[in-house]
């Protein structure tokens, strides 16, 4: 697309249209089509595919989002839409701006200045240009800042500083700045205006001739060039030459562009005063005047400042029409939030109320039936899953006062199994039931610490992982690695299998 922009053409043009499904992949061929299209330099109509692109992608803020707002503005611009054009550029940079793409913000901005630029604002033109060229030279695109200085020269030039053009001119020349070529011979051509302004005809016309060498053989830059040429021929007094390229240009160009009719008017205008013909050159003056009055007209000399001014004006509209209704979104939210909790919290207190009574009836019933050693396993699991179901509820409600005398309560139950003489009631379970067991355990491992024989009698006895957790006061994770530590320690005795059986209940 960049190196070779007509054979992208060619391979985009062969694509088969019909065979494309998806609506995206049709909206970024018809991007990719008026790229390479805009880059070969054929605007004889406003494409429909790309504006139905444009339409569709501008809404997603992608890359082709960007670039499809770019050509759209490009294509009306280049058939003389330009309020249209500009609308699209701006919408352009606005996407460009949030991709942080510096590339093509500089790009946007330097497509705005041209808009500006035929609607004769030259305040708009120049900001636009500035912007431009500093997004080109801190992305590294040299050769296009270069181009778009020689805008803004130009630019300073027609607002009637020609002075300030030539002091812009002479440092890009004198520094040598400009290596391309075709840039160099627009610079030197850019020495004219404000040269011939100043009354420096030879000047101009030495610049004017250097510009001719590097562009031998362009036709539309002779068109573009020869009027003003003609202009400094007949201030130097080579009148003859003047005329004769004021005739070949009639000859030759019949189809001149409303600007450049403007520029040979008024290179006639001045070949008819200097050779004393006062009826031509007045009649030549009023067509000149009446031409660029036509252009101006047409280009609506201030309408593109207001057309930026209604796009960002309209865009803050809208943002701050999303907020209100983010906020009033937000706040409706948040209200049916509050309105939810406080109808859970609302049957939550009767079911919490009843979930407390149940539990201060399961507590009186560990303490009455501790000795009945199956009432008093299935009351402990039953009291544990309550706990910590009233716990999370208290917590919920902020009620700590209350837990702590639950869980003043709930310790003290399990101190009872804690206590020595439970312990021996359940160490003698133990034996009866597994073969002394527990004897057998002492025996072998003399050295077993007190916190490793409490977990086998309360795992031997029949407490759940969560229960045994509980009582030991340990995390259910500790628990498991301190059971397979237990267990890997038992095999190693001859008796291992005896002292596992407990275990594996």
């Amino acid at each position: 697309m960049n190196e070779h922009p007509d054979s992208a053409l060619a391979l985009l043009t062969a694509v088969d249209r019909s065979k494309i499904t998806s609506p995206r992949d049709l909206a970024i061929h018809a991007i990719l089509y008026a790229q390479a299209r805009s880059k070969c330099y054929y605007y004889d109509s406003c494409d429909t595919d790309i504006r139905r692109a444009a339409d569709y992608l501008t809404d997603e803020r992608s890359h082709y989002g960007m670039l499809a707002a770019f050509y759209e503005g490009d294509i009306l611009y280049n058939i003389d839409r330009y309020a249209e054009a500009l609308e699209y550029q701006l919408k352009a940079l606005e996407i460009a701006t949030e991709l942080n793409d510096e590339y093509w913000m500089a790009r946007c901005h330097e497509a705005i200045a041209d808009c500006y630029q035929e609607a004769y604002n030259m305040d708009g033109l120049r900001y636009h240009l500035r912007q431009a060229i500093d997004g080109f030279l801190k992305t590294g695109y040299d050769l296009n800042a270069q181009y778009a200085e020689l805008l803004y020269i130009a630019s300073v030039s027609y607002s009637g500083h020609k002075e300030e053009a030539v002091r812009r001119l002479d440092s890009l020349r004198l520094n040598n700045i400009i290596s391309d070529s075709t840039c160099k011979a627009m610079m030197y051509k850019e020495y004219a205006r404000p040269l011939m302004g100043l009354g420096r005809y030879k000047e101009a016309l030495e610049y004017i001739t250097l510009a001719d060498r590097y562009l031998d053989g362009n036709d539309q830059y002779y068109i573009i060039n020869w009027p003003d040429v003609a202009q400094l021929l007949t201030h130097d007094n080579q009148l003859d030459s003047a005329r004769r390229l004021i005739d070949r240009l009639d000859r030759e160009y019949e189809a001149l562009p409303a600007s450049l009719r403007s520029n040979l008017h008024w290179a006639r205008y001045e070949y008819y005063k200097a050779t004393g013909d006062m009826a031509a050159a007045l009649t030549e003056h009023e067509k000149a005047t009446e031409s660029k009055n036509e252009l101006q007209s047409h280009a609506n000399l201030n309408n593109f400042r207001l057309v930026e001014q209604n796009f960002y004006r309209l865009n803050a509209e809208r943002q701050q029409a999303l907020k209100t209704r983010a906020y009033w979104i937000t706040v409706s939210m948040a209200l049916l939030c509050a309105l939810i909790v406080m109808i859970i919290l609302f049957f939550y207190k009767d079911k919490l109320s009843e979930r407390e009574q149940e539990f201060f009836k399961l507590s009186q019933e560990v303490s009455r039936h501790f000795a009945n050693e199956e009432k008093q396993m299935k009351l402990l699991s039953q009291l544990s899953a309550l706990l910590d179901i009233s716990h999370r509820c208290l917590e919920n409600r902020n009620s700590e006062e209350k837990w702590q005398k639950w869980r003043e309560l709930y310790d003290k139950e399990l101190q009872k199994i804690l206590a020595p003489e439970s312990m021996d009631n359940m160490i003698s379970t133990v034996n009866m039931r597994h073969d002394r067991a527990y004897d057998i355990l002492t025996d072998e491992f003399p050295d077993m610490s007190e916190n490793d024989r409490r977990l086998y009698v309360l795992v031997a006895y029949g407490f759940s992982a969560k229960s045994v957790s509980l009582i030991l006061g340990i995390p259910i994770e500790n628990y498991y690695n301190r059971l397979s530590r237990l267990r890997s320690r038992l095999r190693t005795s001859p008796d291992g299998r005896l002292l596992l059986a407990p275990l594996e209940m």
